[in-house]
């Protein structure tokens, strides 16, 4: 196990190609080559092993399973929409190889409660940690995946039912609605905007035919992290995955062109108070012209909060979008009680985010956090060696956006304000902005509040 040992001094490295297992004598003195951690295999699959020590105890160790899929939102043409998201939501269900159905219930008490699909515009993550004892199983489990999963009507009304109660209702189900409608305009889908789903329209034959053919290891990539042997590990993989038929790839979905601009103000579901929001396109995850957003996104979200309100973005589901709302009509403190009184927070956020002197403080947060989702830092060792989960998530990112980690940490809050004034100037700016309002029943607004201009 001293290759558990090493892994701790070799998170997140991504190279690949041979490369020897360490023997006693290397456990003790830092490696003069990175260890191998990503295996490509002739069907396409793409795996990271990477094992960690573990501060817990053995009978409370879990292991990071997680697998990437080249699908989301955007796989569904016109008159399929959801198709994708319920496919997500039926893989680690159904009956597959030697195993019975799953409820969604049962799926989450093997893997301790904390099992998620993380469904997106472009792609979906499947979290499953797992006991150390139970991982070679695993591998059985998704071997069993690619090409064995049955579909069945009772598959499809649990997954149906599962996604229904995930629909969120008052205040948070204002923002849902609100930030939808946003992501619409920012990031338009063929098959229609997004709270227009219907799952009822789609059948167990067409789920079955999309899963087989757009599941396959050409189009997954999975990452592995955690207190493990990885010489038994990768004699699995190589004995259960790397035989499967790979597939056809998944043709790559067209960027969409986004639509800036006030979007209709509608009705809250609250009572008592309604939201303003604002959001815009960004460059890609992974380049310097990224990384602004260590520094932006913490500090809006620092004045939002105050009253209500937030700076999002989300790095797993939807990386090139960000918003920021605001409450409004609220009774708490430091809430806006006017529509312009929270559009005027959110400038000011905004301004403060962009101009602010950058200190000492906000480096080490982002050093902590949203800096390493950036590509510019890795996790730090008391973090990985109680939770593996944030290292497969960052290995995965890496991969996926081909991040050169020396390049984004030298250039990591170097001229911090004019990064941030050139990531402002060429992204916030109003032309290409979407705004969004949601009012209270009884409230009369002034036609389309959210193109008001941004300071």
């Amino acid at each position: 196990m001293v290759a558990i040992v090493l892994g701790v001094m070799l998170l997140l490295t991504t190279t690949t190609g041979s490369a020897e297992l360490p023997g006693k004598e290397d456990a003790v003195r830092a490696p003069q080559a990175p260890q191998q951690v990503w295996y490509t295999f002739d069907n396409g699959l793409e795996i990271a092993l990477v094992p960690i020590v573990s501060l817990l105890p053995p009978s409370r160790q879990k292991v990071a399973v997680v697998t990437f899929w080249e699908a989301g939102a955007h796989n569904d043409p016109a008159g399929s929409a959801g198709r994708s998201k319920l496919a997500a939501h039926l893989i680690p269900l159904c009956n597959a190889g030697n195993r019975s159905d799953l409820g969604y219930q049962q799926w989450q008490e093997i893997h301790g409660g904390r099992a998620e699909v993380r469904f997106g515009s472009r792609h979906t993550w499947i979290v499953e940690p797992v006991s150390p004892n139970k991982l070679l199983n695993t591998i059985d489990v998704l071997a069993d995946r690619f090409g064995e999963l049955k579909v069945t009507e009772n598959n499809m009304t649990a997954s149906r039912q599962w996604l229904e109660s995930q629909i969120r209702t008052g205040r948070q189900g204002d923002l849902d609605r609100l930030m939808s409608k946003l992501l619409d305009r920012l990031d338009p889908l063929q098959s229609g905007p997004r709270d227009r789903v219907d799952l009822d329209n789609l059948s167990v034959d067409q789920m079955q035919l999309f899963i087989d053919h757009a599941f396959t290891p050409r189009n997954t990539r999975i990452v592995i992290v955690g207190p493990f042997d990885p010489r038994p590990l990768l004699q699995a993989v190589e004995k259960k995955l790397s035989i499967l038929s790979g597939g056809e790839a998944l043709t790559k979905p067209p960027v969409a062109i986004p639509v800036p601009g006030a979007v209709k103000t509608f009705t809250a579901l609250d009572p008592e108070h309604g939201l303003v929001a604002r959001g815009w396109r960004l460059p890609t995850l992974g380049t310097i012209e990224a990384l602004p957003l260590g520094l932006f996104v913490p500090r809006a979200r620092r004045v939002l909060q105050q009253g209500h309100g937030s700076c999002s973005w989300d790095p797993f589901t939807e990386p090139g979008v960000l918003f920021v709302h605001q409450e409004v009509f609220g009774n708490e403190d430091f809430q806006p009680r006017s529509l312009d009184d929270a559009l005027a927070r959110l400038d000011a956020s905004i301004h403060f985010a962009v101009t602010a002197p950058v200190e000492g403080g906000d480096y080490e947060g982002a050093r902590k956090s949203i800096g390493i989702r950036l590509g510019a830092y890795r996790v730090h060792e008391e973090v990985s060696m109680v939770d593996p989960l944030p290292v497969a998530e960052v290995t995965l990112l890496r991969k996926i956006y081909k991040m050169e980690e020396a390049e984004l940490q030298n250039n990591f809050g170097k001229n911090a304000l004019r990064q941030l004034q050139r990531f402002h100037e060429k992204y916030l700016v109003q032309e290409k902005t979407v705004s969004g309002t949601i009012v209270p029943p009884g409230i009369k607004t002034r036609k389309n509040p959210g193109d008001a201009r941004q300071r």
